[in-house]
């Protein structure tokens, strides 16, 4: 009698057991399935034991597809989890962490490691995990932004020590004729040279203080544009009227080529004046003497192309994707760059302000060509 009470006994002890562990477990499948991080149970060998609902939204996967499959399969190949260390870990009763990238897709994941148990041997460890893609971009986003304000402080600081130098220089030689001018007994011949001078620097001196104001008018998006009936040949040869002289004293030869006529632009005749000299002022400063430029402009299905060509040095093809940054002066071995580094910039702010485009080929010793893009009023009259 006292044998059955006590298998009785058991039996109910046994049950009841059975009982509080199946809840506890139930408890802890519904306290897993409502987490919001994702959670993938293992066993002591890396194996998907389950996984609970937001594991399965992260991983984009069916459960039957993940339970029983290696944890290291669902990452990337080059950011898998050094298993057989996080194991390790965990068997010492560690708590490793790290992040890896899914192997079917661009996710970003923070993992955090923990075991079930305290005997390893039967238990096995919970993988925790958030996505953090979102956070990781803008991460990423922050230290490039980070990387180019940086850079962008660095070519300020050379812009303001450029310019109290390329200030000082045109402001000097203005003084300097203008004073032995008025000061002197002078010839009429270097009377006419030293106004001349002065004239010359004086333009210099109203170019780049020209960039530095459209510089400020750029930042704070009020570059005025004013479209009007523009005479695109025209203006290209105003423009290279006005500097031939600086192409004279090199020898060089400054020619224009208009493939066909060319129909009215609407266009501001100023601000393209301006992308005008900026290119053709360019070109001369870098063609040796001797050398040729060329302006092309031809008609395109619905713009009009302009070519700037020169026989210069060229660029080298790591400053290509730079030399319309603000600031940004191409440098040339042995040699002091001047000018604001504006001037580019500038040009490429007026032509997209204009709907257009702006873009650069070049090769060292074999010269720089300029594009740029202008849409076309399809209602214009055509001049030849």
């Amino acid at each position: 009698m006292g044998q059955k009470t006590l298998a009785a006994d058991n039996d109910r002890s046994y049950m009841e057991l059975f009982k509080e562990l199946h809840a506890l477990r139930r408890h802890q499948e519904v306290l897993l399935e409502t987490m919001g991080e994702g959670v993938v149970e293992a066993d002591q060998e890396g194996t998907i034991v389950s996984v609970n609902h937001a594991a399965l939204e992260i991983f984009e996967r069916p459960k039957w597809e993940l339970v029983g499959r290696p944890l290291v399969s669902l990452f990337r190949e080059g950011s898998r989890l050094h298993l057989g260390a996080i194991l390790a870990q965990l068997q010492r009763g560690r708590t490793p962490q790290g992040t890896a990238t899914l192997s079917h897709g661009e996710r970003i994941l923070q993992l955090h490691f923990t075991r079930i148990g305290e005997d390893w041997e039967t238990s096995g460890f919970f993988m925790i995990i958030q996505d953090i893609t979102a956070l990781a971009r803008r991460i990423q986003e922050l230290s490039t932004w980070n990387g180019r304000l940086m850079r962008l402080d660095q070519l300020k600081s050379d812009f303001l020590g450029m310019l109290s130098h390329d200030l000082h220089t045109p402001l000097t030689a203005i003084k300097g004729s203008l004073d032995v001018v008025l000061e002197e007994e002078i010839s009429p011949e270097l009377k006419e040279e030293l106004l001349t001078i002065a004239r010359e620097n004086t333009e210099r001196l109203f170019r780049m203080l020209s960039n530095i104001l459209d510089l400020v008018r750029i930042e704070a998006g009020r570059l005025e544009v004013l479209k009007e009936p523009f005479d695109l040949p025209l203006a290209l040869r105003e423009a290279m009227e006005r500097l031939r002289p600086m192409a004279v004293k090199k020898s060089l030869s400054f020619n224009l080529t208009l493939h066909g006529p060319i129909p009215l632009l609407p266009a501001d005749p100023i601000r393209m004046g301006q992308v005008f000299v900026n290119l053709f002022s360019n070109a001369i400063k870098f063609t040796p003497p001797g050398g040729v430029i060329t302006v092309e402009a031809l008609d395109r299905s619905r713009e009009v192309e302009v070519i700037v060509a020169d026989s210069g040095i060229g660029i080298p093809q790591e400053h290509l994707s730079r030399v319309f940054e603000k600031f940004y002066r191409i440098p040339i071995e042995g040699e002091r760059i001047e000018g604001t580094g504006l001037g580019l910039a500038i040009c490429k702010a007026i032509v997209e302000e204009h709907g257009g485009r702006i873009w650069v080929k070049s090769q060292i010793g074999a010269g720089s060509r300029f594009y740029f893009t202008l849409p076309k009023d399809s209602g214009a009259t055509v001049r030849g």
